[in-house]
């Protein structure tokens, strides 16, 4: 969560209740994207390499979404709750690895959709787990840095020094923040010099997908909630609606 003065107006049990609100909606479009695709390709007897991608990426954003709320609800009630789940260090950390994961599933997505290439997609991403390594470092290590400064931690809430530890959680936003800006970016333009470069009306337009995410960036930015998957939530459905567009109107035969 991008925490600013405009979200501490609120109180702690407030924020958490906005955000499970925000989460609540996402599970609802991601749902109904779901149960959607199924349907869509359960008909087919051909199954399109792209709608497994996209499926992909639909079940990774309904695995994350059902960890932030092994996360949340329990800050309803009390912290007591967290016994009853997976431990809360361990959770929080898968949902990082899912947050990175999800721009990434956007991009294999898009690049075959434009390239229909499953080598191309094997030559370009086969290192693309390195700035996760990178990342999952960082987060390990700002994660026990704080655990280690948990004195000054209360210090700084008092005024004092802020922790080193901090600095480290600044850069690794920074960095996770800078990572999945240029997943986007790249698959944007994937899709943009596609488009100029075929010069044909466009039957199904996917860099649409670009606009809810940026809205939901500003927007988290700004209030300090996770707007964002909400908005991700939203560009989910999007390409949904496109793919059923698809399979309604495009013959089969001919393609």
């Amino acid at each position: 969560m991008w925490i600013n003065n405009l979200t501490l107006m609120v109180p702690e049990g407030g924020r958490v209740a906005i955000n499970l609100a925000l989460y609540i909606g996402e599970a609802l479009i991601l749902a109904y994207v779901f149960i959607g695709m199924r349907k869509l390709m359960d008909r087919r007897c051909e199954k399109r390499t792209e709608d497994s991608l996209f499926m992909w990426l639909c079940n990774v954003s309904l695995i994350r979404l059902i960890l932030i709320v092994l996360v949340l609800v329990p800050d309803l009630f009390n912290n007591g709750m967290r016994r009853l789940v997976v431990p809360y260090g361990v959770v929080f950390a898968l949902i990082q690895i899912l947050q990175f994961l999800i721009p990434l599933l956007w991009l294999i997505f898009i690049d075959y959709f434009v390239n229909r290439s499953v080598a191309r997609l094997k030559r370009k991403y086969k290192y693309a787990f390195i700035p996760f390594l990178i990342l999952a470092v960082l987060y390990a290590a700002q994660y026990i840095l704080l655990r280690m400064e948990m004195d000054a931690v209360r210090n700084y809430a008092m005024g004092g020094k802020k922790p080193f530890a901090f600095y480290l959680q600044d850069i690794y936003n920074i960095a996770s923040f800078a990572l999945s800006f240029c997943f986007i970016l790249y698959a944007y333009l994937i899709v943009k010099t596609f488009h100029s470069e075929m010069k044909q009306p466009l039957f199904m337009r996917i860099d649409i997908f670009v606009v809810p995410w940026l809205i939901g960036t500003i927007l988290t930015v700004i209030t300090g909630f996770n707007v964002d998957s909400l908005f991700n939530s939203i560009a989910v459905l999007l390409i949904f609606i496109s793919i059923k567009n698809r399979y309604r109107f495009l013959d089969s035969e001919t393609q």
